[in-house]
């Protein structure tokens, strides 16, 4: 079965018609650079709003139960890992200064700067340990988490928020990165 492509005279098969049709709609789907942007600025702009909120009546916290966290990995069987001791190491010396004290007492530090750095260390931006003790990370992160929302209320909505938000924006990054686009 032959059918006429729209915009042309000319007649093409059902299969090329349907692979036309897969094609616009995927294209849809990933989107433009220009989509990506707009919807980033978007997502930014809510974030901010929502971190304000989340941390404009902040109290301060007691970060002591996410040292407790990675001293029990470094102290469990994981912690002889060298690349775990380097990496939870380093995420230890931002809580903790040489004399054992807590270093900050605000949730916002340990967003702005503890939390960071786990992503960070997650996505192997430092070296490749921060990828290898990832469930490590992780473990500790879920304990920062609670540490922070317990100072900040709104902080883990403000994570759900932004996890579903981003959603979209991830698809097309990850549409626009395919070779199915390409001739």
């Amino acid at each position: 079965v032959f059918h006429v492509k729209q915009g042309s005279k000319r007649p093409v098969s059902r299969e090329t018609a349907q692979n036309d049709a897969r094609a616009s709609f995927l294209g849809i789907l990933r989107g433009t650079e220009d989509d990506i942007n707009a919807l980033s600025k978007q997502l930014d702009d809510q974030a901010d709003n929502d971190i304000l909120a989340a941390f404009g009546q902040a109290q301060a916290v007691d970060a002591s139960p996410v040292v407790a966290k990675i001293d029990t990995i470094l102290n469990g069987p994981s912690g002889g890992s060298t690349a775990i001791k380097a990496t939870l190491g380093k995420l230890r010396n931002m809580l903790v200064d040489e004399n054992g004290n807590l270093i900050s007492d605000s949730p916002e530090y340990l967003y702005q700067s503890v939390r960071k750095e786990i992503k960070t260390l997650m996505d192997g931006k430092v070296d490749a340990n921060g990828q290898y003790a990832k469930g490590e990370l992780i473990a500790a992160r879920k304990v920062l988490d609670d540490v922070i929302e317990s100072g900040a209320p709104g902080f883990k909505q403000y994570l759900a928020d932004y996890a579903k938000a981003a959603k979209p924006i991830n698809a097309m990054r990850h549409l626009q990165s395919l070779d199915l686009f390409k001739n």
